[in-house]
């Protein structure tokens, strides 16, 4: 029965001095604390039950002194802790339920993230879903395309098919055509029926050879009557601006040095009193640049105007030298087979269209061309007639030069310093060549220059008309000049030749700021294709001669009436200098 007693007191103390840890333990864990209310219960229904079932004597003895004592005793050890204690467990309780409340959130942020991933992977899902819906739909489409495609190719096959049949069943002998509802030969005849059928086939046979001519005639027509352009206008202009400009740079450059002291050509120049000029030379200047032109550089060797005058001087020769080339159909035939074949392409041009007349002078110039090109000997061609042209302009200049006391100014030295500037100036006017009389079908382009007054008599200076010709010392006050003399020409100018009576426009038509269309703008060409009317200048290719520079109506005579009149548009005028130049220069 002590025993008994002893156990039931230890059962009844040990809950009590375990209260601090265990609830430190329930905040850290809430599972624990129904646990231990579970246990301490438990131990309480066992000591109620220990003492309900002990004896009297057992009660009484419990009730002792030393019981009591023993109770007393132990009374400070289940006591309520103190305050230090109370407070330091509520810390340890705050502390653990933070700690929970931590562990809390975090699980709810884990919970969240996890449900933020799932919803991201329901959204991915539904893109690619939706992605793999859309290309199934264009491969659908793309499907339903190609059957179509399929059956289109199926019918025409099998029309095809039918018909090559139908052909075929049609050009054997074997094969009777069917009876009309009204035939003309009763079917009862087959040899009639036969020679119908000859007939029939004879006459398609005809109708689709004559058929296939008249589409091979067409398609050389379409080609030969094109009126494609490889060229524009404003391209022509450009590329004549760069031959003019090239010639500007060159005779710049040859007056530069050749009127500086310091230059090493001055060892060639000697004193006019002692070395005169041949007159061969003034003759070949002065029928080149002219003789107002030649008169006015032998007045100013002794000037300061000399690298003026000069560089004037071989900008004429140089536009002379190169118009000339221009002017001829195809620069490097003989002269009277030239002049034939411009006189017929002007007579083409004025009674046929002009894409027959632009590709005839293509393909005439084209083959022209490659025959000056072929040689007998493949391995050393001839040169092109444009490099020609070059040794002849080089022989211009040395005659001009000598002209300014350089009479012993060797060829070599001439070619070795600007040889590259007569070069190139030979390939652009070649290139614009080609490309006026190759390049453009739809119109007609002419370089304009005025030729001047060469020695001679009855050789004038052809008038100043302000409309085809610009003076380059216009804006220098030197009055009216209109109806003045042209010494030279020192620029080119280009112009735009039409058919008058056609009512069709191309790329050329729009104005330009230097278009006339009335006036003395519009031109007729005659029988040689030259409008000198009332005395006034001849045009032949551009270039104006004689007395003037104004164009007038004409009218063809005989068979030629019912030709189209021409009408010329100036689309860049040439730069000229007047006989009055000489006065102020």
């Amino acid at each position: 029965m002590l025993m008994n007693s002893l156990w039931n007191l230890i059962d009844w103390l040990l809950p009590s001095i375990r209260l601090p840890d265990d609830l430190a333990h329930v905040y850290r864990d809430p599972e624990a604390l129904s646990s231990v209310s579970h246990h301490h219960h438990r131990a309480s229904i066992h000591s109620t039950h220990s003492s309900c079932n002990s004896t009297p004597s057992q009660q009484t003895r419990d009730g002792n002194p030393f019981s009591q004592a023993y109770q007393l005793a132990s009374r400070p050890a289940i006591a309520p802790p103190s305050s230090a204690s109370h407070e330091a467990g509520a810390g340890s309780r705050g502390g653990a339920a933070s700690e929970w409340h931590r562990e809390r959130d975090t699980r709810s942020g884990e919970r969240e993230y996890r449900e933020r991933e799932r919803e991201k992977e329901r959204v991915e899902r539904e893109r690619q879903a939706a992605q793999q819906q859309a290309e199934k739909e264009g491969m659908l489409k793309k499907i339903r395309a190609l059957e179509g495609q399929v059956d289109k190719l199926t019918r025409e096959l099998r029309a095809s098919r039918e018909d090559n049949m139908a052909i075929q069943k049609i050009s054997s002998k074997d094969y009777i055509p069917p009876p009309l509802s009204v035939p003309a030969v009763p079917p009862s005849d087959p040899n009639a029926l036969r020679a119908a059928y000859d007939s029939l086939l004879s006459m398609h046979t005809h109708t689709h050879n004559t058929l296939a001519e008249r589409t091979e005639e067409l398609a050389s027509l379409n080609s030969f009557l094109s009126k494609t352009d490889d060229f524009s206008g404003a391209q022509l202009i450009q590329a004549l601006r760069d031959l003019n400009a090239e010639i500007v740079h060159l005779s710049a450059s040859m007056a530069d040095e050749l009127t500086s002291p310091a230059s090493s050509f001055a060892p060639y120049r000697f004193d006019p009193t002692t070395h005169h000029s041949s007159q061969k030379a003034k003759e070949l200047v002065a029928g080149m640049i002219g003789v107002g032109a030649t008169k006015w550089l032998l007045a100013r060797q002794q000037t300061e105007d000399l690298a003026t005058v000069l560089q004037f001087a071989i900008q004429a020769w140089e536009v002379s030298c190169v118009g000339r080339a221009m002017d001829s159909f195809c620069y490097g035939l003989p002269r009277e087979v030239d002049q034939f074949l411009s006189l017929l392409f002007e007579q083409m041009h004025q009674t046929e269209p002009q894409p027959t007349t632009s590709r005839w002078r293509a393909l005439t110039y084209a083959h022209t061309r490659e025959l000056l090109a072929s040689s007998s000997n493949p391995q050393k061609p001839p040169p092109s007639p444009f490099q020609t042209l070059s040794d002849h302009n080089a022989r211009g200049l040395l005659s001009i030069l000598a002209l300014c006391n350089f009479t012993s100014l060797p060829r070599e030295a001439l070619l070795a310093r600007w040889g590259a500037h007569l070069l190139r100036i030979s390939e652009r006017a070649e290139r614009l060549a080609e490309v006026i009389r190759e390049g453009v079908m739809s119109a007609g382009f002419e370089v304009m220059w005025v030729k001047p007054a060469g020695p001679g008599e009855g050789q004038r200076s052809a008038p100043f008309d302000g409309e085809w010709m610009e003076d380059v010392y216009e804006r220098a006050g030197t009055g009216n000049a209109q109806g003045m003399g042209v010494m030279c020409t020192i620029e080119f100018g280009l112009m735009l030749v039409q058919k008058g009576a056609s009512s069709e426009r191309n790329s050329f038509d729009e104005p330009r700021p230097n278009e006339h269309t009335n006036g003395s703008a519009k031109a007729h060409y005659g029988m040689n294709g030259h409008g000198s009317a009332n005395g006034h200048a001849r045009i032949t290719n551009g270039h104006t001669n004689g007395a003037g520079a104004h164009h007038h109506d004409e009218t063809l005579d005989g068979e030629n009436s019912q030709a189209a009149a021409l009408t010329k548009k100036v689309l860049l005028r040439p730069k000229v200098l007047l006989d009055t130049v000489s006065q102020f220069v």
